[in-house]
């Protein structure tokens, strides 16, 4: 494909000197989630990669790459390993492929030359997102899979043990302040008290 594809990466800098007169390479550092999201949309990438290693701790990873490439408007071609295979059907709403060099040329080539498919792809994705993951169909969801959430009925009670260690602790507060009160007083008299007194204050309310 030559000049006719280019390679934009990510927060990622694989060597690929040898073919950068072949074809269009960038990197660009790690950015914030707003500029990396106008960035995707600005640019208007056709194709998404998402490789990742086939290992217990990847598989309980999200998969986030789903969202931002579909809201970016670009089909992705994912691993074919979980989390990725719990959203993405083969040729249905992206492209799956064994970590292997030849599943995943293969999965570059049908991608760059089918656009049909492609955009097909790119359509169910979207398709999929609303109707999957839009507010009322996450909280049906969440509704689902934890169902204490409405189902819970608060039973009143009356905690004693709470209401004697808040009581304790006020009385402890107040007893602190008295003893910083005579402390400033004797060392640096009335004036000292106050100036402590307005720092006080003032740094009540920079933190709240």
């Amino acid at each position: 494909y030559r000049k006719n594809i280019s390679f934009t990466f990510i927060g990622v800098h694989p060597e690929l000197n040898e073919y950068k007169d072949k074809m269009e390479i960038e990197y660009y550092s790690t950015m914030t989630l707003n500029n990396y999201r106008e960035f995707m949309l600005d640019r208007k990438f056709d194709i998404g990669l998402a490789p990742l290693n086939k290992d217990d701790f990847s598989k309980c990873k999200y998969f986030n790459k789903f969202f931002e490439y579909t809201l970016a408007g670009a089909v992705g071609i994912y691993s074919n390993t979980e989390p990725y295979t719990y959203v993405i059907t083969d040729k249905v709403n992206g492209y799956l492929a064994d970590n292997t060099e030849e599943s995943w040329y293969n999965a570059f080539c049908t991608a760059i030359d089918d656009y049909l498919l492609r955009k097909q792809c790119l359509d169910n994705a979207i398709q999929k997102l609303r109707n999957n993951f839009n507010f009322s169909a996450v909280t049906e969801k969440l509704l689902e899979d934890i169902p204490e959430l409405y189902k819970y009925s608060k039973k009143e009670s009356y905690c004693l043990s709470f209401t004697i260690d808040k009581l304790i602790y006020y009385l402890f507060r107040i007893a602190d302040s008295i003893y910083l009160f005579i402390y400033y007083l004797s060392k640096k008299g009335i004036r000292g008290v106050i100036n402590r007194i307005k720092l006080h204050i003032k740094n009540r309310k920079m933190y709240n």
